[in-house]
């Protein structure tokens, strides 16, 4: 019986040894999640504060002063043909400085992984009863909220490309 139970406190003794070094691994593998997750919320909030809240919208749009396309003669024209140029032209693109998202505000929401219940704070399921990890309130919805607005801004940067050209082409004709 003695043999038996030191032969069992070794084992026990070697199995607690090998608990012990891979729960060492398993902490040094969570320390890299963790600093890996706080850097991911410090680049998104980074990222939140270039991307503009709203697109830029004119009380009323400006009145340029339109160029004679008319024909050149010695005879002063009364009314003057002029271009259609300023009718197309979108002068929002020009407004500055807008306002960007405030990510740093939701910072709990970034560590939100699951939708929870907010009156008992607990993990909302679907109806699979599987947890909800996407839509308002989760890391997930604010992540897709900064998508969304993200490319809202490429396409407005884009326009404003567009618009540069027309221009261009503009000032060639009238060069």
């Amino acid at each position: 019986m003695g043999k038996l139970l030191r032969v069992l406190v070794i084992i026990i003794f070697l199995l607690s040894a090998g608990a012990l070094a891979l729960g060492w691994m398993l902490f040094a593998k969570r320390e890299l999640l963790k600093g890996r997750t706080q850097k991911l919320e410090k680049a998104v909030i980074a990222l939140g504060s270039t991307v503009e809240q709203e697109p830029a919208t004119l009380d009323s749009p400006p009145a340029y002063p339109a160029r004679d396309v008319s024909p050149t003669s010695s005879e002063i024209l009364s009314s003057p043909e002029r271009s259609d140029f300023w009718d197309t032209y979108k002068a929002q693109l020009e407004l500055q400085n807008q306002l960007t998202m405030e990510v740093k505000n939701d910072r709990e929401l970034l560590k939100t992984y699951y939708l929870k219940d907010p009156i008992t704070g607990k993990k909302k399921r679907d109806g699979n009863g599987y947890p909800i990890i996407s839509g308002e309130g989760t890391m997930q919805g604010l992540l897709d909220d900064i998508i969304d607005r993200s490319g809202q801004q490429l396409a407005r940067l884009n326009e404003t490309r567009q618009q540069l050209t027309d221009i261009r082409n503009e000032l060639i004709d009238t060069i």
